[in-house]
């Protein structure tokens, strides 16, 4: 059997209300690389100030792009600050890059999401883009952060519209890798993902309604509990467990061709990986359950057509070929398409009646 090696999760994990201001970060080390976005930190100065209290900061910033440039300049302010360990604080691209400057400074890294519409806190896996938002590649980590502090009190506080793209990254997850498995696999590792992911189709189709309610009124109920455990937690384990092809495949593949185009900018990731994920299901003829999907963002205000994202279909041929570039994840889907199939069903979609 050929081996491999799994980064299933952070080393350590913490979770509450409040949990932020309760947590030292003594413990890693005299000085912190801070990366976050400047109103992130203005925002969150207080609980910052308390969890690092002790420790010298080194104000990273961040720019607003997991790029190279950007890794590239937080890494040699680390080096010039002589900084003990990372701390990241923001959304996943902003933790992406802290995760990858500290892979490359060999530290230990902090994550502190501040939205739950990724699983990027979660993960050994840095998105690499541009320093415009171009999806460029993906960075493989050593491993998972060492400590991930999940402060529901802030995730409740955060606008519901990036709640509700977590749950269209995290339902692509499930989509993705039963399209990778086919649904079974000999391995436990791949098995115990695909449980994973059946629960977060569950628990999304559930609670997803209730939760984005209970988020627009900052109710720190436990749908919305729930919810934020499945898009960070959850997801992340699906990928940890599982591995890329379990992951990501047409519908991550083809989220990061509409990257390439400047009108799709203003979109969240998962706003797009869910518009995808509905595109995937086409293409793989399962059209009672794409109705049922798009029937479902529509309800919680997520994108189900083209122009929901922003884009047009004068921009297919860019986007379809930049998603079946050789590194990406087309790989990862089980029977062969051509990009003409690809087009087709994105078309297909847009006229289905929703």
């Amino acid at each position: 059997m050929k081996g491999y090696r799994l980064n299933i999760g952070p080393a350590s994990f913490t979770e509450g209300d409040g949990i932020l201001r309760e947590t030292s970060l003594s413990g890693f080390g005299g000085t912190a690389l801070l990366v976050g976005e400047e109103f992130i930190l203005k925002k969150f100065r207080g609980e910052l100030k308390r969890t690092l209290k002790s420790v010298r900061i080194a104000n990273g910033g961040f720019a607003g792009e997991c790029s190279e440039n950007e890794i590239k300049r937080l890494c040699a302010l680390g080096k010039n600050k002589k900084a003990d360990f990372v701390t990241g604080i923001g959304g996943g691209k902003a933790l992406d890059t802290a995760k990858a400057a500290a892979g490359r400074l060999k530290l230990p890294v902090v994550t502190i999401p501040t939205s739950a519409a990724t699983c990027a806190a979660w993960t050994a896996l840095s998105a690499v883009y541009t320093d415009e938002g171009s999806s460029r590649t993906y960075i493989l980590l050593d491993r998972c952060p060492d400590l991930l502090i999940l402060d529901t009190g802030i995730i409740a506080s955060c606008p519901a519209r990036y709640l509700r793209s977590g749950m269209a990254d995290a339902l692509a997850k499930f989509y993705e890798a039963m399209a990778f498995t086919g649904g079974s696999s000999p391995g436990r590792g791949i098995e115990a993902a695909l449980g994973i992911a059946r629960s977060i189709y569950d628990t999304v189709f559930e609670s997803g309604m209730d939760a984005a309610r209970d988020n627009e009124k900052t109710k720190l109920s436990a749908p919305l509990l729930k919810i934020m455990e499945t898009n960070i937690m959850m997801a992340g384990l699906v990928g940890g467990l599982g591995g890329e092809g379990c992951r990501a495949s047409v519908a991550h593949a083809l989220c990061n061709g509409f990257t390439q185009a400047v009108e799709t900018r203003p979109c969240l990731h998962g706003e797009i990986v869910g518009f995808c994920s509905i595109v995937q299901l086409v293409l793989e003829k399962k059209f009672e359950e794409a109705g049922k999907l798009a029937r479902f963002y529509k309800k919680l205000q997520l994108p189900y057509r083209l122009a929901h994202i922003g884009a047009k279909p004068s921009l297919l041929g860019r986007v379809i070929g930049y998603a079946f570039s050789p590194h990406e994840t087309m790989r990862n889907f089980p029977v062969k398409v051509t990009k003409n199939m690809v087009e087709k069903a994105i078309l297909e979609l847009e006229g289905m009646k929703i």
